[in-house]
């Protein structure tokens, strides 16, 4: 029977292994194609070792066996092929490979040799009737034929023996270099070769006459596809997973499905200072992390802050609970993970805290301040708030003089005051520098308490104390429309009303500073389009001569609105110059008198003159002297007609380039005309360095006088001016001039030209030429 036996197990290798060439085919395995060719090199021995022993006839077994050896020659070429790439050998490249390949074939030529002189093999005649395993059955009269080994054929074992042993070399020295957990990866292959070559080895010792060796062959390919397809990788992974959770930096806990603890790792027990097989102690410390929860056999995530009765400090736990189901869904237990946030989430409190307040004062910074303003005015009831704000005057010079350490000092002090007055429902932020915001209830709005604030900053430097002058903003909520940006906007725009008031401390925006903002936003929105209307025109307001004659006139501006009528200068002269704008309007009204001026000169009136305004940011966005040039010699006009008027103020901050400005202009021939003299802060230094022409005085320094001897004196001064001016070679005309009384006093000073509305009041161009100058005719 043991022949039928033999082939019914090599029948059934060769289905397991038609079943393992699927199986490793259909798995994603980086290893499945090196493995698939050798289970099918396992085939053909399989097939010829099944004939060899079924077989009856002499020539076919003499056949069988020299192929059987050759297509063991190439299956264990396989074998090794497979063993160097599973250990990541490169063996295309290695020399003992080509020597391996070289040693198969000469092997598999020997054995084809053997026909004709039987080195390897002789084929023996065995009956099974001499054998006892035989005795009693029914093949006792049949015939098989076995190998009698030659010297080759211990050989050929050997080099079989020594593929086997180099694989199994090949697999000890790579889990050599490898931690413990991958040990299982090599070891286990590494067994099932060592198997085959014992088996090999026995088989070779014994007298059988049936070749068992494939048994073992086919037992370690099988091996080999359960080890790297099925068992070995998910041993790999259990022991990975096993790996991450012991050395895990979290502490972890695992309960089977009746909520009894079964294992934790090292990080839970440090972090709780338990050892490691203290369950009990483990289950306690979980329960009082997670006593508010519903369960816990449920998965969630929670945050816990856990108070230590001794110390009073405060730890907080990040806690991840997930239930763990096998692969039928039915529920297995549970794992907690439980870290230590303690650090980070101070960290993060710190980056929160510092993300919605101003770093200096701890108020919050802007944004934080807006974004909460604009959630209360959402509501319904926000018309009950008042925004207000705080600005310091002159908070730069505070820097400047005492340090900026000193004055983040003042804005601390501002901050902390506020912080101590303000009610808990108040917002208070730090805007920008100086400029501190508030957001509150018009109940808790008490201006009492903030003029009380603003009177008692002060700077300490000792010996005295220097006060700090601070301004109050406030707006009414009055529109549910009203954004953050806009109501605190509105403060700052009420505290540009009274920033140079040292007297008045709160300011309201109403509707007279809406009108104004309005009316800056018309004005700085169309001066331009008004200028290229011919809107912005010119008034001349004559100068006259003590013997009455008019010989020119200042150049006024005035605009004349399509729908609001003729604007006095008073009504929009004050926002150009805030902007800025004040410079394309002037260089306007300088070409304006030249192209004036080039028509008279045509007319025959070449004798007169007028007289313009330069601004002081004439000097900062106007090339002066490039421009009046430029439209003297367009229109063809002489320097001396064009008479131009300065003030003092044009001199702060840019003396040297205003200077040489003027040289310039007087050295062309322009007269140049100090104006306004006597009615601001007239410096007789800047008088006596301003090269100037003319000295203008203004009568507003007698004006609305009452008392006699005030009255007397102020006449002394402005005679003495007069003569002065006259002294150092200046002319002087004297403008603001209302009655024949002043005329006449300002002749007995030795004045003889006058402006003002005694003479007439400033008319337009043409109306001034029909006066004086075709009058004159």
């Amino acid at each position: 029977m043991i022949s039928y036996t033999f082939m019914i197990i090599l029948t059934i290798f060769m289905v397991l292994y038609a079943m393992s060439i699927f199986v490793v085919t259909t798995h994603d395995n980086p290893y499945k194609g090196y493995i698939t060719c050798l289970l099918v090199a396992a085939f053909p021995p399989f097939i010829l070792d099944g004939c060899v022993t079924m077989t009856r006839h002499y020539e076919v077994a003499e056949i069988g066996y020299s192929l059987l050896y050759i297509s063991m020659d190439m299956m264990l070429f396989f074998l090794l092929r497979f063993v160097m790439n599973y250990c990541g050998i490169r063996y295309r490249r290695k020399a003992y490979t080509m020597v391996f390949r070289a040693l198969c074939l000469l092997d598999c030529i020997s054995v084809a040799l053997n026909f004709k002189y039987h080195h390897v093999y002789t084929i023996r005649t065995v009956d099974p009737a001499e054998l006892p395993e035989f005795a009693g059955t029914h093949i006792i009269n049949k015939v098989f034929y076995g190998v009698t080994g030659g010297w080759y054929y211990y050989v050929h074992g050997a080099l079989c023996t020594f593929a086997v042993l180099l694989g199994i070399a090949f697999l000890l020295w790579k889990a050599s270099r490898y931690a413990a957990i991958y040990w299982v990866k090599y070891y286990c292959i590494a067994g099932s070769l060592l198997v085959t070559a014992l088996w090999y080895i026995g088989v070779m010792a014994s007298n059988s006459p049936v070749d068992a060796s494939l048994i073992g062959y086919g037992i370690t390919g099988l091996l080999i596809v359960f080890f790297t397809t099925l068992y070995k990788p998910a041993t790999l992974i259990n022991n990975l997973l096993s790996a991450s959770i012991r050395s895990s930096e979290s502490g972890i806990v695992l309960f089977d499905n009746s909520g009894k603890v079964v294992f934790i790792n090292h990080s839970f027990a440090d972090l709780f200072g338990i050892s490691d097989s203290d369950y009990g102690k483990a289950y306690d410390i979980f329960k009082k992390l997670t006593e508010n929860e519903e369960s816990i056999n449920h998965s969630y995530s929670s945050v816990r802050r856990i108070t230590d009765e001794e110390t009073g400090i405060d730890t907080i736990y990040e806690i991840d609970v997930c239930d763990v189901y096998d692969s039928r869904h039915d529920y297995c237990g549970f794992y907690a993970k439980i870290k230590d946030r303690t650090d980070e989430e101070v960290e993060l409190e710190k980056e929160r805290f510092l993300a919605m307040h101003d770093s200096l004062t701890g108020l919050y910074n802007i944004s934080a301040l807006y974004r909460l303003t604009d959630e209360k005015l959402s509501r319904k009831d926000s018309r009950e708030y008042v925004a207000v704000v705080t600005n310091i005057t002159g908070f730069k010079s505070i820097n400047e003089v005492f340090g900026t350490d000193r004055a983040d000092d003042v804005l601390k002090d501002i901050a902390c005051k506020f912080a101590e007055t303000m009610g808990p429902a108040s917002i208070v932020g730090r805007i920008t520098g100086d400029r501190f915001g508030l957001f509150l209830k018009k109940d808790d709005f008490d201006p009492v308490l903030f003029t009380r604030i603003c009177s008692s900053l002060y700077i300490d430097r000792g010996d005295y104390k220097y006060p700090v002058t601070m301004h109050v903003g406030v707006c009414n909520v009055d529109s549910p429309d009203l954004t953050s940006q806009m109501v605190f906007d509105r403060a700052f725009l009420a505290i540009d009303g009274i920033k140079n008031d040292m007297q008045k401390v709160i300011a309201y925006y109403d509707d007279s500073v809406r009108e104004s903002i309005l009316w800056e936003q018309m004005v700085t929105g169309s001066v331009d389009d008004a200028m290229e209307a011919g809107e912005i025109i010119p008034f001349i307001q004559a100068q006259v001569t003590s013997d009455g004659k008019v010989r020119g006139g200042e150049c006024l501006i005035r605009w004349d609105h399509r729908t609001k009528g003729m604007l006095p200068p008073g009504k929009f002269i004050g926002v150009l110059e805030k902007t800025g704008l004040i410079a394309r309007v002037d260089r306007y009204m300088w070409e304006y008198a030249c192209k004036i001026l080039g028509r008279w000169n045509e007319e025959g009136y070449d004798d007169m003159y007028l007289s313009v305004n330069i601004s002081p940011r004439d000097f900062y966005f106007t090339d002066v002297y490039g421009d009046i040039t430029a439209y003297a010699g367009k229109y063809g006009i002489k320097p001396e007609q064009l008479r131009l008027e300065i003030t003092e103020t044009a001199m702060m901050g840019n003396v040297e380039a205003v200077l040489d400005v003027i040289r310039r202009l007087r050295s062309d021939g322009f007269i140049v005309e100090m104006d306004d003299f006597g009615s601001g802060y007239s410096s007789l230094n800047t008088l006596k360095i301003l090269p100037v022409d003319v000295l203008k005085v203004d009568m507003l320094f007698l004006r609305d006088i009452k008392d006699a001897d005030t009255q007397l004196k102020s006449r002394f001064i402005l005679s003495n001016v007069i003569n002065m001016a006259i002294d150092i070679g200046l002319s002087v005309i004297t403008e603001g001039v209302e009655t024949g009384e002043q005329k006449e006093f300002l002749e007995e000073c030795g004045c003889r030209c006058f402006q003002g509305y005694y003479f007439s009041k400033p008319i337009p161009v043409s109306e001034f030429e029909e006066k004086y100058l075709m009058a004159d005719r």
